[in-house]
């Protein structure tokens, strides 16, 4: 599904800090690095911070006062039990976490099992409803937007949206490919079409401003980033403040013409 990208996008910076989960859930970073990330959600009023379970408290603590909520990445890759994914989340909201993003079955997608796919996303989504009357929310994630087909990603969308889920987490990872990419950007606006808005997808692996307001501008409410500082710095050396200002997009950020050829 085609989404022309606007010439121009009219935000604040309160609209681009309220797009971003910072993303601090790397298996390797230290205390100190989620810290320093914690720090830079509090300075710019971030929508939501991305974390490994054990770093929720941590997370809480030194967010208390702000607008960021805490969001929990319980069963990274997809591949655990079902029982144990359910267990996690079910603690991670009893730790407080206002959002738990659960890394689905991608062997069992692949292998065409969908009953087990809904039956997971459906048994967590319960649980964590249950345990925080409605408060916390259930999202899903699947890596990079080629781990599933278009219509897997189709059927899997149907999953979320009978089952509740509040929003779908893609990886776009980018290349010097302009085709490739062109075709990965072409899948998500097809995801978010066949959404209708009933799950937000929140397009992970973003690097940039520009990146940011294009998929801003093409209807994409959320992104995920580990560059949070860099697009917010950027945002105020061009002039972004409190006050709503247009702000020019350079250039299309991929090739209609040659899409459908290569898909």
């Amino acid at each position: 599904m085609t989404t022309p990208i606007p010439q121009v996008i009219s935000v604040n910076l309160q609209d681009i800090a309220q797009t971003i989960t910072h993303d601090l859930s790397h298996p390797t970073i230290s205390d100190e690095e989620v810290l320093a990330g914690l720090q830079i959600c509090r300075k710019y009023s971030i929508a939501a911070v991305i974390v490994k379970p054990y770093h929720i408290l941590y997370a809480l603590k030194h967010l208390e006062g702000t607008i960021t909520k805490v969001s929990a990445l319980v069963g990274p890759g997809g591949g655990g039990m079902s029982e144990v994914k359910v267990f996690e989340a079910q603690r991670a909201v009893e730790e407080g976490a206002h959002e738990v993003e659960m890394g689905v079955n991608l062997g069992r997608a692949k292998s065409g099992k969908w009953i087990f796919v809904a039956y997971e996303v459906n048994k967590l989504e319960r649980r964590v409803r249950e345990r925080t009357s409605g408060k916390a929310v259930v999202g899903v994630g699947v890596g990079d937007s080629e781990n599933l087909s278009t219509d897997e990603f189709i059927k899997l969308c149907d999953i979320c949206s009978e089952a509740g889920i509040k929003f779908l987490s893609v990886l776009r990872e980018r290349t010097s490919n302009a085709i490739a990419d062109s075709i990965k950007m072409e899948k998500l606006n097809s995801i978010k079409y066949h959404l209708k808005g009933l799950v937000t997808v929140k397009v992970d692996g973003v690097r940039t401003l520009d990146e940011l307001l294009k998929l801003k501008a093409t209807g994409f409410s959320r992104v995920g980033t580990r560059e949070t500082e860099n697009i917010m710095k950027k945002a105020i050396e061009k002039g972004i403040g409190k006050e709503r200002v247009e702000v020019k997009l350079d250039g299309v950020d991929y090739d209609h013409e040659n899409i459908r050829e290569k898909m």
